[in-house]
């Protein structure tokens, strides 16, 4: 989805061009919703627990983990919600560490692994090489190993996708790259978090993310390794 503005004279009042475009936008993220509402896509369940293991990735207290949930319960329409963190070293009790487990033996079935899909200067005759400084060799190279290991990744997937889980299947999938991701804003969020109160209007995004933050505020209760969203329920933030 892209914007097109149409030229426009000197004499056209640039607040009112920009709420013409702020429309049409509107307009164009209307007929998004429409269409995806074409495919009667199955609702997804209500209510939804997640069981991780601890890490400054996934853990309770991380930023972007707190925001994305409560994103996610306002997209669903969720009626319940709670993401809690299990023993770390104790497999009996840890469902990810048991998944961990079963990764392992999908992936142990005695194939190999090639990890070197692109050699070296791939894609490079002699004539590009003698063109090429030091420095861009160094930067071609570390594109090279980011490249095989997206490669790699895909075939792990492959290797593990449909493979038995603690409760059913595992379900296998590669994550686009940073910053490839759809709707991203990592870094606009990170930056309405650092800023003070009293600035926080002059980020980009800032009223999206306040509503977010104060949905989460009001609708979640957070403890040292959970936190919960429940429907309905504000009492518990009095």
């Amino acid at each position: 989805m892209y914007i097109k503005f149409a030229d426009t004279h000197l004499e056209t009042n640039p607040r009112d061009r920009l709420w013409e475009v702020f429309n049409e936008l509107v307009n164009d993220c209307k007929s998004v919703i429409n269409k995806l509402s074409e495919f009667n896509l199955a609702p997804v369940k209500p209510c939804i627990l997640e069981l991780t293991d601890a890490g400054p990735g996934v853990g309770v207290s991380n930023l972007e983990v707190k925001f994305r949930d409560a994103e996610i319960a306002l997209l669903h329409n969720s009626d319940r919600r709670a993401r809690v963190h299990r023993a770390a070293e104790d497999s009996g009790q840890n469902e990810t560490e048991r998944s961990n487990a079963y990764i392992g033996d999908a992936m142990v079935d005695g194939g190999t692994l090639d990890w070197e899909y692109y050699k070296r200067y791939y894609g490079l005759n002699e004539e590009d090489l003698q063109k090429k400084s030091e420095s861009e060799l160094e930067e071609l190279e570390d594109e090279r190993m980011l490249n095989n290991a997206w490669r790699v990744a895909e075939d792990v997937r492959v290797r593990i996708d449909d493979e038995p889980a603690p409760k059913g299947f595992l379900r296998a999938i590669v994550s686009e790259r940073v910053g490839e991701e759809f709707f991203y804003n990592k870094e606009y969020l990170s930056k309405y978090n650092s800023t003070a109160k009293s600035k926080q209007s002059e980020n980009p995004g800032h009223a999206y993310f306040k509503c977010v933050e104060e949905f989460f505020d009001l609708r979640y209760e957070e403890g040292e390794l959970y936190i919960e969203f429940l429907k309905g329920d504000r009492s518990r933030k009095g």
